[in-house]
């Protein structure tokens, strides 16, 4: 596994070795708003069940795009999904919209997807160089803590991986909020940074919980 520092400087470098390497099959952990993310290449089906395996589970994984254009390519947003795009992206909400049939199933549930624009220049800038998507999902497998730090995706994933994007400790320690909005109300699926009271009182959308 190599490990790379995160320079602001070398930015435009780093993500070309990160996307080339994802393009060849290779697990890439790297950092977000929330907690570090572990990627692989939509179109590169190897990587994709690499991606599957180190998880250990076959639940659909969130897609991280750079701009909300991007993100309607892929999914249909309601009014109220668009809504809360325009007040919380960039930031820490993956929102579960229904899907244009346009990506492989690992990524789809029951014609749904779920997607995030997190509040961080790295993974916005991967994606646009992976032509505007991601596949991520926390850097642990299934039923593991989240990490928050460099040295704890070290810890747990270790030898599974290729590459390590360190930029230190995650803005927040905690995940992302999930939220279906495929129903009416949304529904909160997971509890995350952004809490719901907080959520209803910017958005004055009323939320299941």
């Amino acid at each position: 596994m190599r490990r790379v520092k995160l320079f602001l400087n070398k930015l435009e470098s780093i993500i070309k070795e990160a996307a080339d390497a994802l393009k060849n099959g290779a697990i890439v952990v790297y950092p977000t708003d929330t907690v570090y993310g572990m990627a692989a290449d939509i179109q590169n089906e190897p990587g994709l069940r690499r991606l599957l395996l180190i998880k250990g589970t076959k639940a659909p994984m969130p897609v991280v795009t750079d701009t909300f254009e991007n993100a309607e390519k892929i999914g249909v947003f309601n009014s109220n999904a668009r809504k809360l795009a325009e007040l919380f992206w960039p930031g820490p909400l993956t929102l579960i919209v229904k899907s244009r049939g346009i990506l492989p199933e690992p990524l789809e549930h029951n014609g749904k997807i779920a997607l995030r624009i997190p509040d961080h220049i790295f993974p916005q800038r991967l994606a646009r160089e992976l032509n505007g998507f991601l596949i991520s999902t926390s850097a642990c497998p299934a039923g593991m803590s989240s990490p928050f730090t460099p040295d704890d995706a070290e810890k747990i994933l270790g030898g599974k991986i290729d590459l390590l994007i360190d930029d230190g400790p995650t803005k927040y320690k905690g995940p992302s909020t999930i939220i279906d909005t495929t129903v009416n109300p949304p529904r909160i699926v997971r509890p995350g940074v952004l809490s719901p009271e907080d959520i209803e009182n910017l958005s004055g959308i009323k939320l299941l919980t």
